[in-house]
């Protein structure tokens, strides 16, 4: 008779922590392991090796599973090496296909804040936490997820109560429903084998279901007018050796706007610049694009004086100096968020963020400059699925956006509008 145990090594520890779970098989006299998704962290696991907890049980219940197999098919095990049975029992249908969709979606969101997709990360995170605090558990397997869950998940989002000043996202189930569907369609891309009939994830639940709606639309957008405010500020005083975040935020906010919005995460890995052109790949699309998101952006006479303030010295492989003030994309950006917030308060801007500059950008060039959308959307380097085919095969003009951003600073920040 068979036999099927799951413990963890504690010699295989990750950098992050976790440990590998073993899935150890004892069949004739012989041993072989198991293979498996699973990771164990230090408050799954006992001292001596043994599972406990939520992980404990969740792999109980995948081993009873793989027990069952092994028993219908007994006659054919005898027949097997214990290599030759661990396969036969791991593989691979959705029978027995076992995915730690939390954990999974952990090590990808690992894999986006290493790309330099730091905000996309720290959103795929918020979502993890949010299904991960929902089921009670730091374990989930990716077939146990069905729309009832689903739909229990984003009532039990919205009954969330709120935490001291801080405003519940209104958006929250539909966006974290995105992050997790894309994890979810990741994993169907990676296990299943449609040319081989081999579907170990057979459906996908996200499909099925639509978070609440909130008919109170969130503004990003500011006006002409509180574009101009947060330009006409007046610095506040510095201390000596303390960096004032007020300040800073000030000025990189204005500085993404002139840039047509550039995300912190470019502003601080920008390494290229060539005939007054800030030249880059952007970070949140690279990846899934064929031209890499590549963008041109010439610097706008009302950018000067702060392109001028934060770039860095010739010798420098960047851009701008920024790297010097903060050790990484994540603390700069956390600085820029706490200097909005004061902001906003003494402007009156309701929850005033970062990426308000880029939708800014766009909702002026559009409704208040009458800027062609085809160009804006160049602009914000944003792909149009009716036009994707044919864009393959047309050099982009940056001449074109050049001239629209120059439109909107000159609406922007002439002396007397209009």
């Amino acid at each position: 008779m068979a036999t099927i145990k799951a413990m963890v090594k504690k010699s295989l520890k990750r950098k992050d922590g976790k440990y590998k779970v073993v899935i150890r098989l004892n069949h004739q006299g012989q041993e072989a392991s198991i293979k498996n998704e699973w990771y164990a962290s230090e408050s799954d696991t006992r001292k001596n090796g043994e599972l406990k907890g939520s992980l404990k049980h969740t792999l109980d219940i995948y081993i009873a599973s793989l027990f069952e197999k092994y028993q219908r098919n007994a006659q054919l095990a005898l027949r097997m090496n214990a290599r030759q049975l661990a396969d036969f029992l791991s593989d691979t249908n959705s029978e027995n296909f076992a995915l730690d969709f939390i954990s999974y979606a952990r090590e990808n969101a690992d894999l986006l804040e290493k790309d330099g997709r730091i905000s996309t990360a720290k959103l795929r995170r918020c979502a993890i936490n949010s299904f991960s605090k929902f089921v009670k558990s730091d374990h989930f397997d990716i077939n146990s997820i069905t729309k009832k869950i689903l739909l229990d998940w984003f009532g039990w989002i919205l009954a969330q109560p709120q935490l001291g000043n801080r405003k519940r996202g209104r958006r929250a189930p539909t966006s974290y429903k995105q992050q997790l569907q894309v994890v979810y369609k990741l994993a169907m891309y990676k296990y299943n084998d449609e040319d081989n009939n081999l579907i170990r994830i057979p459906r996908n639940p996200f499909l099925s279901v639509t978070p609440p709606k909130d008919n109170t639309p969130e503004k990003r957008a500011l006006t002409v007018e509180q574009i101009r405010a947060i330009a006409n500020l007046s610095y506040q005083e510095e201390i000596r050796n303390i960096h004032n975040r007020f300040n800073f935020a000030k000025d990189v906010f204005i500085l993404s706007f002139c840039l047509i919005g550039m995300n912190t995460v470019d502003l601080f890995g920008c390494k290229e610049i060539r005939d007054g052109k800030i030249i880059y790949e952007r970070a949140k699309t690279r990846t899934r694009r064929s031209d890499h998101a590549r963008m041109e952006v010439a610097i706008p006479d009302m950018a000067m004086p702060l392109f001028e303030k934060y770039k860095d010295d010739d010798k420098s492989d960047y851009v701008f100096n920024f790297h010097r003030q903060y050790s990484s994309v994540g603390t700069m950006t956390a600085a820029v968020n706490k200097g909005l917030k004061q902001i906003g308060k003494v402007l009156g801007i309701d929850r005033l963020q970062f990426y308000a500059a880029r939708h800014s950008w766009a909702t002026i060039a559009v409704n208040d400059v009458k800027i062609d959308k085809y160009i804006v959307h160049q602009a914000l380097n944003h792909v149009d699925e009716k036009t994707a085919i044919t864009d393959i095969y047309i050099k982009k003009d940056w001449g074109l956006t050049d001239e629209a951003n120059k439109a909107v600073m000159d609406y922007v920040f002439k002396e007397t509008p209009e």
